[in-house]
């Protein structure tokens, strides 16, 4: 996708043209790939050999009980409405109608972020491990209402919030039909979700950009879309051989000298977890954060890896896909992950310790018996 042509710009890809990388800069480049498989595999094997008792947790908070998945759903409904209610009371009804309709829907996500502050509506994300549960029991027709409840409000969170919490879902989603047996998965239908993956996203990079994209003379739903993905892939690269040529001349930079030195549109700000580290740290600094993330994160999906029957196993798609975007953004510090990944604990805690009140009155009928 850096390489790709645009077509005499009929195509955007977010740079003028590929960055051309030191010797030292390619070695830097390699250097921080290398690692990071490394000691992700390396901190994988040491949580995956612990030896952990999980038949508790099994019991308590297994996949299949309603008790965790419910109390996961409604913990989400009430940031996504907290949220909802914030953008009713600074936009309107109407205003919120027409900035999806008139294809201005980042308005959204700027008005959440003006005065945005951590607490109730990060709980929206929690949208995202319910959506993939409830997908989950959808595939074995359980839970049927809730399910697609969770699906409803994954796509509101996506149109307000991050188109990226629909790959988030996928991630999330992945590790839990993979680990069921009973679930097969054909060829066609990989090829259909794909397919409908792709629309989703370029309907919803519709309802955000298509004022941006006219403006550049792409007004074509396909080629806004298939843009949008060249610009997703390739910017990010540009950013992250910059940064390893460039690397502590980036640091402390603002947003402007850095798009000139990497030659990345200004408007982008996603554009590689190592350029980001780097701009805010340094390159020492950069590979020593990204070494204790990539051991701690893999560590703890070494850890729900051996929690494939309980609520914990949801950590290991969500961390998992910190690393899917490592190329790209770093999510390891980013309190959507820390949302999802909190709060999963706290529930399975909650849940193991905390009994049901259906299990308290059963307790109770035999005691008086």
């Amino acid at each position: 996708m850096w390489e790709f042509p645009s077509f005499g710009g009929n195509i955007r890809k977010g740079f003028d043209k590929p960055f051309e990388p030191s010797v030292v800069g390619a070695i830097i480049c390699i250097a921080w790939i290398v690692m990071i498989i490394g000691l992700a595999y390396s901190g994988f094997k040491a949580g995956a050999t612990l030896k952990i008792n999980t038949d508790i947790v099994d019991n308590r908070v297994s996949l299949e009980s309603f008790r965790p998945y419910f109390i996961l759903s409604i913990l989400g409904y009430i940031g996504l409405a907290y949220v909802l209610l914030q953008l009713v009371g600074s936009l309107g009804i109407t205003g919120i109608i027409n900035a999806i309709v008139g294809g201005q829907a980042n308005a959204l996500k700027n008005t959440l972020y003006s005065d945005y502050s951590a607490g109730v509506a990060s709980l929206r994300y929690l949208s995202i491990p319910s959506a993939a549960l409830g997908l989950y029991h959808l595939t074995r027709r359980r839970f049927i209402f809730l399910g697609f409840l969770n699906i409803i409000a994954l796509g509101i969170v996506a149109i307000i919030s991050s188109r990226l919490s629909i790959i988030f879902t996928i991630f999330t989603l992945l590790p839990l039909i993979i680990n069921e047996s009973r679930i097969k998965i054909k060829t066609i239908h990989v090829l259909i979700a794909l397919v409908f993956i792709f629309h989703l996203l370029a309907a919803l990079n519709y309802s955000r950009n298509i004022g941006f994209y006219r403006s550049i003379g792409i007004d074509n739903f396909y080629l806004a879309g298939f843009s949008e993905i060249i610009t997703y892939v390739g910017s990010p690269f540009q950013g992250f051989i910059a940064a390893g040529t460039l690397n502590d001349s980036l640091y402390s930079t603002s947003d402007i000298d850095s798009s000139i030195k990497t030659g990345i549109s200004f408007e982008l700000s996603t554009n590689s977890a190592f350029l980001e580290l780097v701009r805010n740290n340094g390159t020492l600094e950069a590979f020593l954060e990204i070494a204790l993330c990539s051991f701690l994160g893999s560590f703890m999906m070494g850890i729900s890896f051996k929690n494939k029957r309980n609520l914990l196993f949801l950590l290991f798609g969500s961390i998992g896909y910190c690393f899917a975007e490592i190329w790209r953004v770093f999510l390891f510090g980013q309190g959507i992950v820390y949302t999802i990944s909190i709060m999963i604990i706290l529930i399975t805690v909650w849940c193991i310790y905390v009994p049901s009140i259906k299990f308290s009155l059963r307790n109770r009928r035999r005691a008086a018996l």
